[in-house]
């Protein structure tokens, strides 16, 4: 059956329509970093909710010294979680979003982590070599597989990194963790709302994101209070999300795929989105 099929047979199509298996953890939780690029910096500003993008000393977002040759942040998360991923909201103000690249998540349950702070103690979660724009805040770090841990690191290795790119700060830290019933999904038949006539409009506009996983795509849907997301998979085996506005498939949806040039695309699934925390 065609993609086109698929879809107009909406009533066949299983959606996760309980998301509550992710969930954000707390903020305002006690953090540490390796250095400080004034006095008043404080690692703890970067997990109190605030998005705001613009560095303000002892206020917003913090920043490591700028000879530090090995710059991290770490947050004691309390209790040992299972991660999925985190969304990065990186510094928007004086050119300085470029900065936030060779930059790493990292996890562990290692208690001499938080006094002897070493990457090697760390199960990696997700490491970006890309150089990020305004555009791309939030950046998303995706765990390859879900990782256990108590402490939290956000890290950059220095190694090849132009002079131009070398500080380390950002503005707030969203963790997301899967709960303890995480792998009881609960799926229903799709609602009627998914005509091919609806009008909703599509978040990506008409291109969709090239993701690793569904958890990953899960995780860009999480910056909307109400979004589905569909997966489709081409030829060439690069994995895509489709982000749509409201629980309804639009007519723009439908027209992509009624061009020869998506011939080969493989539907996957359409699913909820994650909630908001």
């Amino acid at each position: 059956m065609n993609i086109i099929g698929l879809i107009l047979l909406a009533m066949c199509l299983p959606i996760i329509t309980d998301c509550r298996n992710f969930f954000m953890v707390p903020k305002n939780l006690t953090a540490k970093q390796s250095t400080k690029y004034q006095t008043e910096d404080n690692p703890n500003l970067v997990n109190n909710g605030d998005r705001s993008g613009t560095y303000v000393s002892g206020v917003t977002c913090t920043h490591a010294s700028g000879d530090d040759p090995g710059p991290w942040w770490l947050l004691d998360m309390g209790q040992t979680y299972l991660i999925s991923g985190v969304n990065i909201w990186n510094r928007l103000d004086n050119d300085c979003a470029q900065r936030f690249t060779h930059s790493g998540v990292g996890i562990t349950s290692d208690l001499t982590v938080w006094t002897d702070f070493s990457i090697d103690l760390l199960d990696p979660c997700h490491f970006r070599t890309d150089v990020p724009t305004v555009a791309d805040n939030p950046l998303k770090f995706t765990c390859a597989r879900p990782t256990s841990g108590r402490y939290l690191a956000v890290y950059k290795n220095l190694t090849g990194v132009p002079d131009l790119l070398t500080g380390f700060h950002f503005c707030e830290i969203d963790i997301y963790a899967f709960t303890k019933d995480s792998s009881k999904l609960v799926v229903t038949e799709t609602q009627a709302s998914f005509s091919a006539s609806s009008t909703a409009g599509l978040l990506t506009a008409s291109a969709p994101h090239r993701v690793r996983s569904q958890l990953e795509c899960m995780l860009l849907c999480s910056s909307h209070p109400y979004c589905l997301y569909a997966l489709t998979r081409t030829t060439s085996a690069v994995l895509e999300c489709w982000l749509f506005s409201s629980f309804s498939i639009p007519t723009s949806f439908i027209s992509l795929f009624n061009n020869s040039s998506n011939d080969g695309v493989r539907f996957l699934g359409l699913y909820g989105g994650l909630s908001k925390p």
